[in-house]
């Protein structure tokens, strides 16, 4: 998906967010339209995967925006806080992130290793 002019990055993160729950109701049940073959299911394991990969850059290009913006001026603290404490605060937290973002990025992989070889069977034992 390319960008879109004059959209906001807080609606791509929604669109994001309605995506996976669009995705989580579509495959709630047993019955639901979803799913037709393993190979769907490797796609969707290895389209997440790309999708967790993305939010590490996202979340750093983010809080690299708010550094810049608060050493303009620009950012302040409703409480009345400084905010250089609150960033390296945010920063701590953020390298904590990218560690759990990177781990499950390498267990979407190993999910992967798995369903990548798996097939279906059509009646008759035909594989898709």
């Amino acid at each position: 998906m390319s960008p879109r002019r004059h959209q906001h990055p807080d609606k791509y993160a929604d669109e994001a967010a309605e995506a996976i729950r669009s995705l989580n109701h579509l495959t709630i049940h047993r019955d639901s339209p979803g799913y037709e073959w393993p190979s769907d299911v490797d796609a969707v394991i290895a389209h997440l995967s790309s999708t967790v990969a993305g939010m590490d850059q996202a979340l750093g290009q983010a809080f690299n925006w708010l550094v810049r913006e608060h050493q303009a001026g620009k950012v302040g603290h409703d409480a009345g806080l400084d905010v250089a404490p609150e960033l390296r605060n945010l920063r701590e937290n953020l390298t904590g992130v990218s560690s759990q973002i990177n781990e499950l990025t390498v267990n979407l992989d190993k999910l992967r290793r798995v369903t990548s070889h798996l097939t279906g069977r059509i009646t008759g034992g035909a594989e898709q």
